[in-house]
């Protein structure tokens, strides 16, 4: 999941493949203390400022349950995912 961080925003194909890895209840379940593996690929994808990698962590945040939608956001210090991590113009 790491690489595929790594390799973004210049491949596509690394996006959609974090994007999938991001909404796997596997990896909502895999944690390091309170962050799961899910945040880091949400968090990664947020990072990559590409409209399809921003797109695909919305959804995958959205996917969470809700306690784990607060969890992140407090985690963030934010009360929003676009607060979070603002869209860059």
């Amino acid at each position: 999941m790491f690489a595929l961080i790594d390799r973004i925003p210049g491949d596509a194909a690394a996006i959609e493949a974090l994007g999938e890895l991001a909404r796997l209840p596997l990896l909502r379940n895999d944690r390091i203390h309170m962050v799961t593996l899910a945040w880091a690929a949400i968090t990664g994808l947020l990072a990559a400022e590409t409209p399809r990698s921003r797109e695909l962590a919305y959804e995958a945040f959205a996917a969470l349950p809700a306690s784990e939608r607060e969890d992140l956001l407090r985690s963030w210090k934010a009360p929003s995912v676009e607060e979070a991590y603002p869209a860059k113009p």
